[in-house]
């Protein structure tokens, strides 16, 4: 028995308006890190080379200035985290409205797989496989964020603060990952056997008739 492509889901203006502000967000908030990190690199060597030269130069006291120099950048990143947490709240909403649940959506591809082995129906689940774990990382992203700008003020100690810092770093990589796969996934659909899908993003696609 041959494996038929799903129908092609039509979306609604809520989640389309989610997903080019999510993207835009997330792509800016990759952006605005590997900058500062750009910098902070940058500042690292610039502070060792005057040292080298004989300037009475460190890192301890090159800091402020190097703070000083990517203050700006880091307060886009932080509002910018502040937008993705309404997001995912608009999000949560919009699966409410509309009524499907990516995680059920998930368990049920999951459930359904059997054998003889299908490649499209295990390269679907794995999809929305991918799609689950952004949002439930997305979700540790914007927790994580808010304990590091607030954690200080909260009470949380430095050690866990610097923990969820470096695991909020880490996890940065993800998405950079998911943003570059899932724009080659995408693209290759579009070239393939799967086209229409950006289409679908923007006029909110079409139903298919039985």
């Amino acid at each position: 028995m041959r494996y038929a492509a799903p129908r092609q889901r039509v979306h609604s203006k809520g989640l389309r308006v989610w997903h080019w502000l999510d993207a835009i967000v997330v792509i800016s908030l990759i952006v605005t890190f590997f900058l500062r990190d750009a910098l902070v690199s940058h500042g690292r060597y610039l502070v060792t080379r005057l040292a080298a030269d004989g300037a009475a130069v460190t890192f301890d006291t090159a800091r402020p200035a190097i703070r000083e120099m990517v203050r700006d950048l880091w307060a886009w990143h932080i509002n910018l985290g502040y937008a993705l947490a309404a997001l995912l709240v608009f999000r949560a909403v919009v699966c409410f409205i509309d009524g499907h649940n990516p995680f059920l959506e998930c368990w049920g591809d999951i459930c359904r797989l059997r054998r003889p082995f299908d490649f499209r129906a295990v390269h679907s689940t794995l999809v929305r496989t991918g799609y689950v774990a952004f949002y439930v990382l997305q979700l540790f992203m914007v927790l994580s964020g808010l304990t590091l700008v607030w954690g200080e003020s909260l009470g949380v100690s430095k050690d866990i603060r610097h923990t969820v810092g470096d695991v909020h770093e880490a996890v940065m990589w993800f998405f950079l990952a998911f943003s570059v796969l899932h724009v080659l996934g995408v693209f290759i659909a579009e070239n393939t056997g799967d086209p229409g899908i950006v289409s679908a993003m923007i006029n909110g696609g079409k139903k298919s008739r039985d």
